[in-house]
């Protein structure tokens, strides 16, 4: 999986067929859907303009594309497309194919493709305090990134060693592209740690000021906050500098 910095816009000409380089956001309102089941491995990406989204599914296969505008439905091929935290780049060989048009029923939408039936499902709001089971069960397209994370065994070591106790406080929102990512790292490597000295709480919060944010002082999400005896030693706001694992480790020795 690519996780890497990407800089630049998308914009796809559907007229000419034609890709300019660059990246889309990721959209985290809605499940993909294929044959009555949430697919785990679904994913939305939204064009700059909002004109287009692209749907990824390994149930499907192909990458879809749909226009907003005309309800056009394209299968895009050519290869070049990667995936960053929260973004899809595509490469400039990258083609799309009209294949169709999309229904749009009780505001949802859904075609059809190599047999399958696929639909866009809104997700429901998430917020409090949840645990990675409830978390994964709301939205089990983050359970990929947990259970193909492979944390950096000499930070595990390091985590499982200290010898004072720890409590990290997990402020996300379930619709926030980059703690789709993140998020799931922190609950896979606090399970590989399985120490009682490593602790760690999920809240989720609906993605603008509430409450929540307000008493942890979180402007950006994903924020991880660690604790020791209750008090703050230190954060990790939206991404790691090196490795969620490394961060903490860093925090902990009291040298972030």
């Amino acid at each position: 999986m690519f996780w890497g910095g990407l800089v630049a816009a998308l914009y796809v000409s559907t007229a000419a067929g034609q890709v300019v380089t660059g990246l889309w956001e990721a959209v985290e309102v809605a499940h993909v859907e294929v044959n009555g089941e949430i697919d785990p491995t679904g994913a939305l990406y939204s064009s700059p303009d909002r004109r287009m989204t692209l749907i990824v599914s390994g149930r499907v296969g192909d990458l879809i594309v749909f226009d907003l505008k005309d309800q056009g439905l394209l299968r895009a091929a050519g290869g070049g497309v990667q995936f960053g935290e929260g973004v899809a780049r595509v490469g400039e060989d990258l083609r799309l194919e009209r294949i169709g048009t999309y229904a749009v029923r009780d505001s949802i939408p859904t075609f059809r493709v190599e047999g399958l039936s696929v639909r866009m499902i809104p997700k429901t709001p998430l917020v409090g305090e949840v645990t990675p089971d409830s978390l994964l069960r709301h939205s089990p397209e983050w359970g990929p990134e947990m259970r193909f994370y492979e944390p950096y065994r000499q930070a595990v070591e390091a985590l499982k060693a200290q010898g004072q106790a720890a409590e990290v406080v997990a402020v996300f929102s379930a619709f926030c592209g980059r703690c789709r990512v993140q998020v799931p790292r922190l609950m896979r490597v606090v399970a590989e740690v399985a120490s009682p000295n490593l602790k760690a709480r999920y809240i989720a919060v609906p993605g603008v000021i509430d409450s929540t944010m307000e008493r942890y002082r979180v402007r950006f999400l994903p924020t991880f906050i660690v604790l020791r005896d209750g008090r703050e030693i230190g954060r990790i706001t939206e991404r790691p500098r090196a490795s969620v694992e490394e961060d903490l480790v860093a925090i902990l020795r009291g040298r972030y």
